[in-house]
């Protein structure tokens, strides 16, 4: 999820939305698997909602936060 934030800000768009997919998939094989605290749980409908906008093909310049 960090590296996605990094090549968000430095404009780097296969860099973001590639690190951004593997955080969504981690996080969420994580949560099912109840090993998710609140506190990171919370990362998982920005991320979702931005490997939607990768999948798109928006702007970087369009991505949200992800909390």
């Amino acid at each position: 999820m960090i590296l996605g934030i990094i090549g968000r800000d430095a404009g780097i768009y296969e860099l973001a939305c590639k690190s951004f997919e593997s955080a969504e998939v981690r996080f969420t094989k994580a949560d099912t698997a109840g090993r998710l605290i609140a506190y990171t749980q919370g990362f998982l409908p920005g991320l979702r909602r931005t490997v939607g906008q990768c999948r798109a093909g928006c702007s970087l310049k369009e991505f949200k936060p992800l909390r």
